[in-house]
Parts: C-alpha cells; structure tokens; sequence
C-alpha cells in the first residue's frame, strides 16, 4: 500500500502533461494532452497507479456535421477534436469537447462507462457541472455560425440533465440578459444572469422535492449558507475565463 507521500508523488506527475485536472471525492480526472483523440483518464487518491482511460465519443449524424461544416465553412474535425473542459461529481464525469465549428458536451457514466451526448450537436455548448444525480451546462439554443464559443452576452440559456431519466430540458428563458456559471448544488442550480449594464445577480432553480418539515429546514439553511460561496466561485471563474 502506498503511503501518503507516495501518493503525492505519483499524481503530481499528472500537471506537467495534463493542463486540466479535476478532483471529486477521493478521485481525480485529466485530459491527456497527448492522445490522439480526446481523452480523459481517472483515478484516486487510494490507489493512483490504477487508471482508467476513458476515449470520449462525441460523433453525430452524418447529416449533422455536414450541416456544421458548411454553414459556418469549418470542417467538423474529430482527428483535431480537444478537450477544453471537464466536471465530474458523483460517479460521473462530464467533458466539454471542441469539434471545429461547436464544442460539445458528453456525459460519461464513470463506472459502466455509458456516455451520453448532452447538448444538441449543431448548438454551442459550454460550463458543465455535475453533482446529486443532475448535470447543469450552458447551450445556446440556435446555431451560431460566427463560431461563438458561449462568451457573447444574451445567447447562453441554461440546460439541466437529469441523469436517473435520461432526460435534457431548458430552464432559462431570458434572452435579454447573459446567463453563465450555472453549478449543481444541493436542492438546486444556481448560475449568474448579468443584464446589459453588467449588473449581475445569482439566480436559483429549485429542484426540492417534498421533505419532512425537519429536512427541509435543513436542506434550505445549507443551501443558503452555499448561495454567498457560489456567487463568488461563479464571479472567479468568470474572471478567469475573461483573462484567457
């Protein structure tokens, strides 16, 4: 059995050929940097010489990527396809992939293996996150041929992915303010809506089922306690995101 300093040792490998890596629970994820096609591989903290490779599939119809390669005169490339974000929570794994003229987001069931393409394959995609049986990510529902890469102001629309039924649905629906940093959280989804001043607020979709009164009364104080955490994570992360 390795111990702690061995652990550190073999995963601190994993940033000089891998620029993102995501940690949930005892386990951790990476891009492999150097693959042929995009790639993640994951392990744990409990035993990091057992990795698992996983080869994302993000294809789709034939008549769909040729829709895409002539309308915005970008070839859909899947032999130059990347990586440009990952999220993983509960067992699951989600990753952002850049095909040529969108970027696409797949579900991938860590443990069977199972992978799901989430966002419609013509729509830009971006920002997965995955937690308590649901994935939240942001599509803009049209095609955009300019090749936006869910930066533009006022195109984003939040996607919720509810993992147990397999089924995808919209719950924003404000086209005259920006929705970004959408987060999975307990009870619900949080994400920030900046209108045309720049003005930003966090705003909440609420996925509570009925509790007894005692749980609910502690679901809602720690959700609460998280909102203030979540809105400064999401203002970081915009920054970040800005600066690159």
């Amino acid at each position: 059995m390795l111990d702690g300093e061995q652990v550190v040792t073999e995963l601190s490998q994993i940033e000089y050929f891998s620029d993102k890596v995501e940690v949930s629970g005892n386990s951790i994820a990476w891009v492999e940097s150097n693959s042929s096609s995009p790639t993640i591989s994951v392990s744990s903290f409990s035993n990091p010489l057992t990795i698992q490779t996983i080869s994302l599939n993000v294809r789709a119809s034939e008549l769909d990527d040729q829709f895409l390669s002539e309308s915005s005169e970008t070839p859909v490339d899947y032999g130059s396809s990347a990586v440009v974000d990952i999220a993983m929570g509960s067992g699951a794994l989600v990753a952002v992939v850049d095909v040529g003229p969108v970027n696409r987001t797949v579900f991938v069931d860590i443990i069977t293996g199972e992978q799901t393409i989430l966002s419609t394959p013509i729509w830009e995609s971006s920002s997965p996150s995955v937690d308590h049986g649901f994935v939240a990510f942001l599509q803009i529902p049209r095609f955009d041929p300019s090749g936006n890469s869910g930066d533009s102001p006022g195109t984003n629309q939040v996607y919720l992915y509810e993992i147990s039924l397999n089924q995808t649905r919209q719950i924003s629906f404000d086209e005259e303010r920006s929705h970004s940093s959408p987060h999975v959280l307990m009870g619900g989804i949080g994400w920030i809506v900046t209108d045309s001043e720049g003005d930003s607020e966090l705003n909440w979709h609420d996925l509570e089922e009925t509790f007894e009164p005692y749980s609910s009364v502690l679901l809602q104080t720690s959700t609460v306690l998280m909102i203030p955490l979540l809105f400064i994570w999401a203002s970081q992360n915009q920054s970040e995101r800005k600066k690159k």
